[in-house]
């Protein structure tokens, strides 16, 4: 088997932190050969957000680069870095050929997703991001995949100032991004933040966001039948807090799971109250979500990715890469900055690497919470 012929003729990142938005872009720009790329990626902390439009002028006049998209979010990372709580901006430069990728567009309902359609803007891969506020996202998210035809990856934007997206220019309300041919040897994969326990239940009646039965027995008896299971001690309480719910993917040969919150429980009728609004029938499963089983289950989509990479491209290593994690990851769960940069550099070695925590992460049509997205070019 020959390795996959690769568009990218060349990869560079950039990143850092500072007191103010020129510091920063000046850090960046040092970093940034001139005249060497087509396409860039800039990610930015929502401290930034307000000087975004600043920041994405001077990278324009210093690269030469016209074709720009990204977004900001509460936390960022770069190839050994993760950036939160302060001022920080990364930027990764691609340099492909015109017609190995899409530009930037951006859409907010339907319609524009028809014409994005109909003009054959499609690819084999979207790297897109996502306005949370859209009361539409899911359904755009969907539509978007199918109607293009793309493999999506990226996630939703978070801030606690603007949502501000990069598509060449500013914009917020909906989705943007980027499509990618054929021409870029891609592969992609998700780790989930949550580890099963217990068996996959089917739900019985149900009401709204209330899950009155699963299996036939009421809801609180099987979560109480999957705890003990797992619990050292009687600690009910304690460890429910680290449970939440996972609702089967429908049709998935992998045993796929959209991870909702447990919301809380009525232990009168033994009702549980979950972050979804399911349908008798539906399968779900209870999963603890713990730095431990984070921590395992990321090696394990590691391990499967080099594999995978391995069939695509034999012997090479990522020309460039994006990590699209969740806000209730990083140092809140694993207890400090840059595990999961670790563990990818401990698989794959340094290479340039871009990514951002935000409100959801997106891979092929669907939303997830709680994950990692991570996607390798070749």
């Amino acid at each position: 088997m020959t390795a996959a012929t690769s568009d990218i003729a060349a990869a560079q990142v950039a990143h850092a932190d500072g007191q103010d938005a020129a510091t920063i872009v000046a850090r960046l720009t040092a970093q940034l050969r001139r005249g060497t790329g087509t396409v860039g990626i800039l990610y930015a902390t929502d401290l930034l957000a307000d000087q975004l439009e600043t920041m994405l002028t001077a990278l324009r006049e210093h690269t030469g680069i016209s074709d720009w998209f990204g977004t900001v979010s509460l936390g960022i990372c770069a190839t050994g870095r993760e950036y939160f709580d302060t001022a920080a901006a990364a930027a990764l430069v691609l340099d492909l050929p015109r017609d190995a990728y899409e530009p930037t567009w951006h859409i907010t309902d339907t319609p524009d997703i028809e014409r994005i359609a109909q003009s054959e803007m499609a690819g084999v891969l979207g790297v897109i991001h996502a306005d949370p506020r859209n009361p539409g996202v899911t359904e755009l998210v969907d539509q978007l995949a199918e109607r293009t035809g793309s493999f999506l990856v990226g996630g939703l934007t978070g801030s606690r100032t603007e949502y501000w997206q990069v598509a060449n220019t500013l914009f917020d309300g909906g989705i943007s991004g980027v499509m990618f041919s054929d021409k870029v040897p891609v592969v992609t994969a998700l780790t989930q933040g949550c580890a099963p326990i217990g068996p996959v239940r089917q739900i019985g009646p149900c009401d709204g966001q209330l899950v009155c039965e699963l299996d036939g027995a009421s809801a609180l008896t099987a979560l109480e039948t999957d705890l003990a299971l797992t619990l050292d001690d009687d600690d009910f309480a304690a460890a429910v807090s680290d449970i939440h719910v996972a609702m089967m993917v429908e049709g998935s040969d992998t045993g796929d799971y959209l991870v909702r919150n447990l919301m809380g429980i009525e232990p009168e009728n033994g009702w549980l109250a979950i972050g979804d609004e399911p349908e008798p029938g539906q399968q779900m499963l209870f999963c603890r979500r713990d730095a431990k089983s984070a921590d395992a289950d990321m090696r394990r989509m590691l391990g499967e990715l080099r594999k995978r990479a391995e069939r695509i491209a034999p012997g090479a290593e990522p020309k460039a890469g994006l990590y699209h994690s969740c806000l209730a990851r990083g140092p809140s769960l694993f207890g400090y900055a840059a595990h999961e940069v670790d563990l990818i550099a401990g698989e794959f070695g340094e290479f340039p690497l871009i990514g951002f925590f935000g409100n959801g992460e997106i891979s092929h049509n669907r939303l997830y919470g709680y994950t990692g997205v991570l996607t390798l070019f070749f």
